[in-house]
C-alpha cells in the first residue's frame, strides 16, 4: 500500500468512526473557499463546539455508500464535514442540540461561499442535495433561509 492509499484508508476509517459516534454531522460544500477563509470557518466552528475537516470526495462517497445501500453519488468540488465535539448520543439534550444547530447555521449563512449539503443525524442521512454533483447545484436553492437559522 503506497502513502496515498494509506492516507485514503485512514481517512475512510476516521470518517466512518465520526459517523458512527457523532450525534450530528453536517456536510458542506466549500468549493472556492480560500485557505484563509477555510481557517476562519474552522475557528468559528471550533468556537461554537464543532470540529471541522475538509475531506476528499472519493472518501466521503465510499463511506456513505458503505452506510447506505442506495447511495450513489459522484461529487465535485471541496467537501467538508463538521460535527459536534465530544457529543455522546446519550449525553446531550434536545434543547442543547437545537441550540448548537442554530449556531452552526448562523456561521454557515455568514459565508456566501459555504453551502449546506446535508446532514447525518441519529443514524439517518437527510437532504437529497448531497446526491447531486456539487458543481451543478443552484446557489439560491441551497442557501438556508435565515428563518431556519433563528
Amino acid at each position: 500500500m503506497n502513502k496515498n492509499e494509506l492516507k485514503k484508508y485512514l481517512d475512510f476509517r476516521r470518517i466512518t468512526l465520526i459517523l458512527e459516534k457523532s450525534l450530528y454531522v453536517g456536510f458542506l460544500c466549500v468549493q472556492g473557499l480560500s485557505t484563509q477563509d477555510n481557517r476562519k470557518l474552522k475557528k468559528e466552528l471550533d468556537h461554537i463546539g464543532y470540529e471541522y475537516k475538509v475531506v476528499k470526495n472519493t472518501v466521503i462517497c465510499k463511506v456513505l455508500a458503505k452506510l447506505f445501500v442506495n447511495f450513489n453519488s459522484s461529487l465535485q468540488g471541496s467537501i467538508a464535514i463538521c460535527y459536534l465535539k465530544n457529543s455522546d448520543k446519550d449525553d446531550i439534550s434536545e434543547n442543547l442540540l437545537f441550540s448548537k444547530l442554530k449556531d452552526l447555521f448562523k456561521v454557515i449563512n455568514k459565508n456566501s461561499r459555504v453551502f449546506f449539503l446535508g446532514s447525518y443525524f441519529y443514524g439517518s442521512f437527510y437532504n437529497t442535495l448531497f446526491e447531486r454533483k456539487v458543481s451543478s447545484i443552484d446557489r439560491k436553492s441551497t442557501r438556508l433561509n435565515s428563518s431556519h437559522a433563528n
